[in-house]
């Protein structure tokens, strides 16, 4: 029997990895971006993986997310006019449209997106709801929070942050834990960022999290992260001023300023004994921290964080904007989402997937992708670690490899995508979903592991 998306919480300060069969938000059902399958047999070797089957949406827009959850994938696309947004809701075995729900977009999305990623939102999809970022204003990022009714098929209701002048951007995510969702929120006009929790069944505000920023304009376009840390469930969420942890509760637990960055894109990486993966958008490079907790105190402290000159502008001497350090991991308005998989990290970047350990070396780089120079996300299952890289004469691959901190090894690489694809991919019941924020392709590739 198939797991319900969110159904169970499982800590990770006693299982390494969350365990289920869907993907049903950004960073997987726990966060992390690594799963267990217990239902996939065998040990991948002399696995085919093969794509499945391909579809097309029909919008302009770029930066498409999609989460998977109950055999159905869940993507937020726009009419062919770009007059129109469209929740689309498609059969995990076939591509199909299986239901939709389209609101207008109040803007002219077609003229946008030469500026700006829109809806790239990655959904959140509970049993009775999906929840996403959207609605282009005035070609300006500025968005609200819908909820969707998964039996109606129509908008159960919206949180409009300008009304109370907050900044939510159209490419960040929500996030799901208990009865709360998340959104990461700028303050218009005001150098603080804010974790903002609302009542997932209503719609109303719960809390507000506040942290100092490192400007007055909100560039938060990644989402916050649910994690144990020191025995405490916690939301973790990178903003300008640094990286910081809040209780279910509201309460701030700890902040950290090691790391100060204008433009965010990726989503923290949590592993489970407490070290936090964050990197940036335009300055390309990137920062870990470890977390404790002693008592009632938190200490976050720096293991590295690179090219911090500047608040994060890029120094003169590293292939992307150099001075960024040995860690780089190429932004610039890209996802880099990375995966912790038994002690040790796995992030694509300039160099192309790289493993680094819990003390901030590099283990290895693969150095064979010279066509990369986009980040792609990177998830782990079962022990494999899958992302997407350009490969010359192929396109863009669907790359799998083992997840050893000793050596680089290559399981299969299959061709998807005409050109890089920057998005967040998903994983569910064997099967990998990503969709193409430059054409619309949606490709469902099948890891050819057997599943119980």
């Amino acid at each position: 029997m198939r797991s319900r998306a969110l159904c169970v919480s499982l800590s990770l300060a006693c299982v390494a990895h969350a365990i289920a069969t869907d993907w049903p938000q950004i960073g997987g059902p726990n966060g992390g971006f690594a799963v267990t399958d217990p239902q996939l047999r065998g040990d991948w070797r002399g696995a085919e993986a093969k794509v499945a089957w391909r579809t097309k949406l029909t919008g302009p827009a770029t930066g498409r997310g999609v989460s998977i959850a109950d055999g159905q994938m869940f993507v937020v696309d726009n009419d062919a006019e770009g007059r129109n947004a469209i929740l689309r809701v498609l059969g995990l075995d076939d591509g199909k449209e299986r239901w939709q729900c389209a609101w207008p977009t109040g803007g002219d999305v077609k003229a946008a997106t030469a500026s700006f990623s829109l809806h790239g939102c990655v959904p959140a999809v509970t049993a009775d709801f999906v929840y996403f970022i959207g609605e282009c204003r005035a070609q300006k990022e500025t968005a609200v929070l819908r909820a969707i009714d998964r039996k109606t098929h129509q908008v159960a209701w919206t949180m409009d942050p300008a009304t109370k002048n907050w900044a939510l951007v159209q490419t960040a995510s929500p996030v799901v834990v208990d009865d709360l969702v998340l959104v990461s929120c700028g303050v218009n006009g005001k150098k603080r960022d804010l974790l903002l929790a609302l009542d997932r069944r209503m719609g109303a505000v719960r809390w507000t999290s506040e942290f100092e920023s490192a400007g007055d304009h909100s560039m938060l376009m990644n989402a916050p992260q649910v994690a144990t840390i020191g025995g405490v469930r916690q939301i973790v969420m990178h903003h300008q001023g640094g990286v910081g942890g809040v209780a279910l509760d509201g309460k701030k637990l700890w902040n950290w300023d090691g790391y100060q960055r204008k433009t965010l894109r990726s989503t923290p990486s949590v592993s489970p004994d407490g070290h936090v993966f964050v990197a940036s958008g335009h300055e390309g490079s990137s920062a870990l921290l470890r977390v404790t907790r002693t008592g009632q105190t938190w200490t976050p402290a720096t293991v590295y964080a690179d090219g911090l000159r500047g608040r994060g502008e890029a120094k003169k001497d590293s292939p992307f904007g150099p001075g960024c350090g040995p860690h780089l991991v190429e932004g610039n308005d890209f996802y880099n989402s990375g995966a912790w998989w038994d002690g040790a990290l796995y992030v694509s970047g300039y160099m192309g997937l790289h493993c680094t350990r819990a003390d901030g070396t590099i283990a290895w780089h693969e150095n064979q992708r010279k066509g990369d120079k986009e980040g792609a996300s990177v998830i782990a299952v079962n022990g494999r670690i899958l992302t997407l890289s350009q490969i010359k004469k192929k396109g863009t691959c669907l790359l799998i490899a083992g997840a050893d901190p000793k050596t680089f090894a290559e399981l299969a690489a299959v061709p998807i995508h005409a050109r890089l694809s920057n998005a967040e991919f998903a994983y569910a019941e064997g099967q990998i979903v990503s969709v193409s924020p430059l054409d619309g392709e949606v490709v469902c590739v099948d890891l050819g592991v057997g599943r119980d």
